[in-house]
């Protein structure tokens, strides 16, 4: 489940694990899917993973902690690498000269407890401010706690619409983005191989006939047209945690950004 009834991130995700069992009947045979009721922290989603008790598998951000388990196939194309500030209205003069890492860190931070981003966020030093709950973060900001989210360009939007009429002062800041790269992957139990193999199976169809590409753009598409990347300066993070096994290689599983015309495919 969404870490809230305001959570609809995993519509997307949902639809392509769905997709790839699809994709892959014709070797495998039928499948179920059923979803936890509960949400459960990153923690623990780890600890049942690797047990394969509860779950047996689940979908994140990487980290080194989650590596050893991806199907290393980015499922959201790599979109959530660039981040939108969230702020609170009252402060958007505060943003207008910010151009630097280094100034960006004059500011605090708001992040939900246990998300993977934190630490590098931390290690790269920023101060940071965490929240308890995902709702909790924006009620927070709302009330100034401290200065900004940082969104992925899929999240954003959604996030400051579905709650418009309850927190009046949340908006994205117009000219900043955050370059963080940070793929999204399906994570498989080690006690269940022949869930990654057909998976994995089922995603590789999908690149091929176009299918990964066009979901993505029907769920996404509108979003990165509106973050318009090609008039905001860029704030390159870096992400030190990436390991080698990234597979940047393969630039048909990545979103591409022309920035100097402003299109993407």
């Amino acid at each position: 489940q969404g870490d809230s009834s305001l959570d609809v991130r995993p519509k997307y995700t949902l639809a392509v694990l769905k997709e790839s069992l699809e994709f892959s009947v014709d070797k495998y045979g039928p499948y179920e899917i059923r979803i936890l009721s509960e949400a459960l922290s990153n923690e623990e989603k780890l600890k049942r993973i690797y047990d394969g008790t509860l779950l047996n598998l689940t979908m994140a951000m990487t980290s080194p902690d989650w590596e050893y388990l991806a199907l290393r196939i980015p499922i959201r194309r790599g979109v959530g690498s660039y981040r939108l500030l969230t702020i609170n209205k009252q402060n958007i003069d505060k943003f207008a000269n910010i151009s630097t890492a280094k100034d960006l860190k004059l500011f605090t931070v708001g992040l939900q407890k246990s998300w993977i981003l934190n630490d590098l966020i931390k290690e790269e030093g920023f101060i940071i401010v965490e929240g308890f709950t995902y709702d909790g973060i924006f009620r927070m900001l709302n009330k100034n706690r401290f200065d900004f989210i940082p969104r992925g360009i899929h999240e954003a939007y959604d996030e400051i619409s579905l709650r418009e009429n309850e927190l009046t002062n949340l908006m994205i800041e117009p000219n900043l983005v955050l370059y963080i790269p940070q793929p999204y992957y399906i994570f498989v139990s080690p006690k269940y191989p022949e869930i990654a193999e057909r998976i994995e199976y089922g995603l590789e169809k999908m690149i091929a006939n176009g299918t990964l590409q066009k979901m993505f753009n029907e769920h996404y598409a509108g979003f990165i047209k509106k973050a318009n990347l090609a008039n905001r300066t860029i704030i390159n993070i870096g992400n030190k945690y990436l390991t080698k096994k990234t597979p940047f290689d393969r630039k048909e599983l990545w979103v591409k950004f022309d920035l100097e015309k402003g299109n993407f495919e």
